[in-house]
């Protein structure tokens, strides 16, 4: 009788992503610039090694670690950002040895497929460069400048990376790291629960946060990859684990108290269920319907401290105030921190004077990108449909559906909070996109 391997862990895929991240991890410790610089620079020198396809893994991996950050150059940077730099120095690596062996032009336009990305990631990347130039307070300009790098373009590495990588189960390897991040930072949040530790405490509700300075940016992860164990699943054994690490993530997701995750748990797992052709079993889903009064009427009785829909209402109010002044343009990229506390601010929602975003994903497009930004949301909203379609009709790819999935629930979160302008979350879409298409079974070898 053979026993089936648990399909989180495989040695080969740690190894190659295990040599990115942890001279990154090293680097955190806070150690002289020249000895940081030197442990960043092997972790392209291992990216450059294991190529394109573990560096993928590599930033999976490192989306929860978004906001720990590394000194490099006398600057912080974040070490999902590392992380993609890594990812496009194996890219470029990838790029320029199969330059040299073959001296095959069609290296670069295959890097243009899927055409239906392509254009919307062109449009996105225009429009934002050129979103510089109507920046509502020229004081802030450098920061949009950084956000247009951080959440726009750099991002997009991943696609590239995809196109590049030549291992037969791509979509697996990215999962294992989705997934074993996933329960490493549940276990940590709800290890914080257990121990009432790192933490936001109101009156007698702790919330907590991972590895996130705060509960719904944890909520924002988890609620995207909670469905990714379910798609390891490769037999009787693999099932239990699974299942083990799908309840784990969404016990620290409902730990979180954030009423938008359990929106995005229901959506989710509906859209889960369908792409996954009921290879979930039924009970799973109506073991969790008891989740949703019951962390409502929790957060109720408890006051869990998160805004109210009614202070949500006031920023959506100043928010279409706004747009009202910059009806085309919007605001500029990262410009309503700026905006909203200094101008537009309603006395009624002083308390969240310090927001910096309207929490609302189509306000956000909006006023980030101005009326171009909705029709950038709508083609990214058809991507997602497209590759939804694809999955369920053709070729049944479990772990783009529960890719796909997680995108559903996220961007359903992201109607009463933030829904993309975050490094992470960006991060986290286009590889969604990237894996589910149906191109990536079709990546030429060398």
């Amino acid at each position: 009788m053979t026993v089936p391997s648990i399909a989180l862990v495989r040695a080969p895929h740690l190894a190659g992503v295990s040599a990115i991240i942890a001279p990154l991890l090293v680097s955190v410790l806070d150690l002289p610039g020249s000895i940081a610089i030197a442990f960043f620079a092997l972790a392209n020198l291992a990216a450059l090694i294991v190529g394109p396809a573990n560096a993928v893994g590599a930033v999976a991996a490192l989306l929860p670690l978004v906001f720990v950050t590394a000194p490099v150059g006398g600057t912080r940077w974040g070490l999902l950002e590392l992380g993609l730099i890594c990812c496009a120095t194996a890219s470029g690596g990838e790029i320029a040895r199969r330059w040299i062996s073959r001296r095959d032009e069609r290296t670069l336009t295959h890097l243009l497929h899927p055409l239906d990305v392509a254009l919307v990631v062109a449009a996105l990347v225009l429009v934002g460069l050129v979103s510089l130039e109507w920046v509502a307070d020229d004081r802030a300009s450098a920061s949009s400048r950084r956000e247009l790098r951080r959440v726009v373009v750099e991002p997009l590495i991943v696609i590239v990376a995809v196109r590049l990588s030549v291992v037969a189960d791509l979509r697996r390897l990215v999962a294992r790291s989705l997934a074993l991040g996933g329960v490493i930072v549940s276990a940590l949040a709800l290890a914080q629960v257990g121990l009432r530790s790192s933490g936001v405490e109101v009156g007698a509700v702790f919330r907590p946060i991972g590895t996130y300075p705060h509960p719904n940016n944890l909520a924002l992860y988890l609620e995207r990859v909670l469905w990714v164990p379910m798609a390891l699943a490769t037999g009787r054994l693999s099932d239990r684990v699974a299942l083990a690490g799908t309840g784990l993530i969404g016990l620290a997701c409902l730990a979180s108290l954030s009423r938008g995750a359990i929106v995005a748990v229901v959506v989710g797992g509906l859209v889960w269920w369908m792409l996954s052709r009921r290879r979930v079993p039924r009970w799973v889903l109506w073991a969790s319907v008891p989740i949703v009064p019951g962390s409502l009427l929790l957060a109720r009785l408890g006051g869990d401290g998160t805004e109210s829909l009614d202070a949500r209402g006031t920023i959506w109010r100043s928010s279409v105030e706004m747009l009202r002044d910059y009806p085309l343009t919007g605001i500029g990229i990262d410009q309503f921190y700026q905006v909203y506390g200094t101008r537009y601010v309603d006395p009624a929602g002083w308390g969240e004077r310090y927001t910096s975003h309207p929490h609302n994903v189509v306000l956000d497009f909006w006023l980030q990108l101005g009326v171009a930004g909705l029709v950038l949301l709508a083609g990214i909203v058809w991507l997602a449909c497209r590759r939804a379609r694809a999955i369920r009709v053709g070729s049944g790819d479990l772990v783009g559906a529960a890719m796909l999935a997680g995108l559903a629930g996220g961007l359903a979160h992201g109607m009463i909070d933030n829904g993309f302008f975050l490094p992470d979350l960006a991060t986290f879409l286009w590889l969604t996109l990237a894996l589910s298409s149906p191109s990536v079974d079709r990546v030429p070898t060398t």
